[in-house]
């Protein structure tokens, strides 16, 4: 089983990583693709929260996907359990 603080953890350090990254884009001095100063390429802060949602949205899916995949292991444990039952009768 996973460890829950583990999990807390991540989010954590996740969200510390999101406001560093804007905080770093916000301030003075982004550079560009060329490594120079670049005020007119900058990301908005608009598309860092997409980007941020859009993150947050795929880590909520790879936890549905991780639990459909659980449950549909056991009930294949069940069903296999079920037809052993069966075949003492």
């Amino acid at each position: 089983m996973e460890d829950p603080n583990a999990k807390t953890n991540m989010k954590t350090k996740m969200a510390e990583d999101w406001n560093y990254l804007k905080k770093t884009i916000a301030g003075d001095g982004f550079q560009g693709i060329n490594g120079q100063e670049d005020k007119e390429n900058r990301p908005s802060q608009d598309m860092l929260d997409f980007q941020e949602k859009a993150d947050s949205l795929m880590e909520k899916e790879e936890e549905v996907i991780g639990t459909h995949m659980n449950l549909i292991k056991e009930n294949a444990s069940l069903l296999t359990e079920e037809g052993k039952l069966i075949s003492y009768v």
